[in-house]
């Protein structure tokens, strides 16, 4: 599908694929599951896309003053530390051949009797730089009044893309239709300068590269939902790459010639395990057609793999022509003056890169079918506890205990039916407390109960005038209308 209408600025995971931009390009994981917060997830053999740019400044300038309306200045610097670098280190002798060689064919335009205390010369003619007071990224060359300048920059740029692809042991499927690898870029906005508004650029020589590797990740999320920089260690592998060509047979001159035409080729990439292969596995790449809109799990995932590096480098000079594409190019600053820090650019091309896969690419859900199980794990929030079901049989003792005291306590329940004169009943042969229940035919002013300890304890009925032996206890009761009082 070509890049989304924005850049895509913080890890973020969708379709099953998790974008982690940085400061030198961007990765993508294939094979994620949608994180809730506070959770995290380790795969052990993951596919990884790595699309790495660097970026060196050519120390070339121009700006425009706002208050003034004298066209811009065009500024060539020749010390301090205009040669500045961001981006991984085999890139780096590389752009600086190329910085060299664009300088040089860049110098006959300034002013060399110009140069000032500060190492700055000035361009010979008047500046026609595009001048923006918003701050952004795009492909950019000076107004250049020097014949063949632009075969010259065509050659130096392939010149740059061979070193390159040379550095990385990489061979082209079509060398006529081989895409650049490297590109220059203007980081322009606005600048604040002895207290005048101006607005300035800054031009630099960028170039990209692209991997795909496996690699033990672990992607975690933090309690708002925002997911965190990825931790990744590469695993030896041996990747497979399968292209399949098509092409359109068409009948010409009154069908008397047959003419081929090329459909773009389907790429696949695999990876399989092998603990002799290399860590890291560079790929060509494929030239970027925004114009281009594929849809369908049939459409080619890898093809699309390897068009990121070159809408970042912005090979086909889309971002800056392109309406669709030209959200792209406008930085979060808007109007604010900026810092022309080259990570700027680089991080900027991951942002864009990230972009790119999750608009073009997801992953493919017979892929995922066939997977094994993947394990989330929480990192917070609630606790749990997992445990083996044969575990369980460690609590049945604590189960047993629980159930003997409940029939214990109901039997103890049952058995004191519910009263204490029940209770009475039992221990004193059965005062309730009326002395009927003992001896119904003798009135209770003449009763005498005693008391007797063998075989149980109970109240007794004493024969009247039977002395009391010692140690024993007399009760009376004697009634009183309904209460019976105790002497």
């Amino acid at each position: 599908m070509g890049p989304g209408v924005k850049r895509i600025e913080q890890p973020t995971i969708q379709n099953g694929i998790a974008v982690f931009p940085h400061e030198q390009g961007v990765r993508a994981v294939f094979g994620v599951p949608q994180l809730q917060p506070q959770h995290s997830v380790t795969l052990d053999k993951a596919m990884v896309l790595e699309v790495e740019m660097g970026c060196m400044r050519l120390g070339l300038y121009s700006e425009a003053s706002l208050d003034s309306i004298s066209s811009g200045t065009d500024l060539f610097a020749t010390n301090g530390s205009w040669r500045s670098f961001v981006g991984p280190d085999y890139m780096e002798d590389v752009l600086g051949k190329a910085v060299d060689d664009i300088r040089a064919l860049y110098q006959p335009l300034y002013n060399e009797s110009s140069l000032d205390s500060d190492g700055f010369m000035v361009g010979i003619n008047s500046s026609l730089f595009q001048e923006s007071t918003t701050a952004n990224v795009m492909h950019t060359m000076l107004n250049m009044d020097i014949p063949d300048s632009n075969d010259q920059l065509t050659w130096i740029k392939g010149n740059c893309t061979a070193s390159l692809r040379s550095r990385l042991n990489l061979t082209e499927y079509y060398p006529t239709d081989a895409p650049n690898y490297c590109n220059m870029f203007g980081l322009g906005g606005s600048i604040i300068s002895d207290g005048a508004l101006y607005v300035g650029l800054s031009r630099f020589v960028c170039a990209a590269a692209t991997q795909v590797n496996m690699a033990s990740v672990t992607i975690s999320s933090n309690a708002d939902g925002t997911v965190n920089p990825i931790n990744m260690t590469r695993l030896p592998a041996d990747l497979n790459h399968v292209r399949a060509s098509f092409f359109d047979v068409m009948q010409v001159n009154n069908g008397q010639d047959t003419q081929y035409t090329d459909f773009v080729p389907y790429d696949r990439f695999t990876l399989s395990d092998n603990p002799d292969g290399e860590t890291s596995h560079y790929i060509t790449h494929s030239q970027d057609f925004s114009s281009i809109r594929v849809h369908g799990t049939g459409s080619g995932g890898g093809s699309a793999m390897t068009r990121v590096a070159s809408l970042m480098i912005d090979d086909g000079l889309h971002l800056g022509n392109d309406p669709d594409t030209a959200t792209l190019t406008v930085l979060n600053d808007g109007n604010d003056p900026i810092t022309f820090n080259v990570s700027r650019v680089t991080t900027w091309g991951g942002e864009v890169g990230a972009s790119y896969i999750l608009t073009s690419l997801a992953y493919n859900g017979w892929a995922a079918e066939n997977h094994d199980a993947v394990l989330v794990r929480s990192t917070g929030g609630k606790l749990g506890t997992c445990y083996s079901p044969p575990y369980a049989l460690g609590f049945l003792p604590l189960v047993l205990a629980a159930l003997i005291v409940i029939a214990w306590a109901l039997y103890l329940l049952l058995t004191s039916h519910f009263t204490g004169l029940k209770n009475l009943e039992y221990l004193y042969g059965g005062m309730t407390p009326f002395w009927g229940v003992v001896s119904s035919h003798t009135d209770a002013e003449h009763t005498i109960l005693g008391w007797e300890n063998h075989p149980k304890p109970h109240l007794q009925l004493l024969i009247q005038g039977q002395p009391l032996v010692d140690g024993e206890t007399a009760v009376r009761y004697v009634q009183s209308g309904s209460m019976v009082e105790k002497n």
